[in-house]
């Protein structure tokens, strides 16, 4: 899909893509949705960390890393 479609189906939604594709500019061209939540929390606990996979939040949030988020993150990863 591409990412204006994404946008429009998962509204303000966090996203794990694959298969994505870039524009020359380096912005999001599209991607294939492997899951999507509200929480980021709750699509990490249910997917984990897939490798080659794109975590973006549709309305642009900024990914806030916490000591909590940071040590979930260590704990998906095995660190």
């Amino acid at each position: 899909m591409i990412w204006l479609e994404i946008c429009e189906r998962y509204p303000n939604e966090w996203m794990l893509l694959v298969e994505t594709e870039d524009e020359d500019d380096g912005r999001l061209k599209s991607g294939r949705v492997f899951d999507h939540s509200h929480s980021v929390l709750a699509l990490l606990d249910r997917t984990g960390i897939v490798a080659g996979g794109t975590l973006i939040h549709t309305a642009c949030r900024p990914l806030c890393v916490t000591p909590a988020f940071a040590s979930r993150i260590g704990m998906l990863i095995g660190a």
